[in-house]
């Protein structure tokens, strides 16, 4: 896909639109959009360190940190293979939410993320996730 799609639609969509599903070191990923604001999912297999571990319990350093940790995906997709989904959202203090008031006070827009600034919080988080597993085996 080319890095100049669109993100941000004006109003939350009925479903997440998935903008980047591939595999980078072996982990396969996602980056969706809710209409809204984006959000990033990496999916743990079987056998890694956190597998099954809720995000509070997960020290990965991202975007306001993580906010997800679920056998499934966007809720109504069960994962066959046992593996885990964590991910993050772009609607924090600073970001553009396309259906609300600005998070930051005074600032009209917030920040839009492209897709390769979102693929490489997904790069950041993955070679975490490599190091951490790593160590912990």
């Amino acid at each position: 896909m080319s890095d100049d799609i669109k993100i941000y639609y004006g109003e939350r969509l009925d479903k997440p639109l998935i903008l980047e599903n591939k595999e980078y070191e072996g982990y396969e990923y996602y980056i969706i959009t809710l209409g809204s604001h984006p959000c990033c999912y990496v999916l743990l297999p079987k056998g890694h360190c956190y597998h099954g571990e809720h995000y509070d319990d997960i020290p990965i350093e991202c975007h306001f940190g993580l906010t997800y940790s679920e056998p499934t995906l966007f809720r109504d997709n069960i994962i066959e293979n046992g593996e885990w989904v964590i991910g993050w959202d772009f609607a924090h203090y600073g970001d553009y939410l396309s259906y609300k008031l600005p998070l930051v006070e005074g600032d009209e827009k917030g920040k839009k993320w492209t897709l390769e600034e979102l693929r490489r919080t997904v790069i950041e988080v993955v070679e975490q996730l490599r190091r951490d597993n790593l160590e912990a085996n």
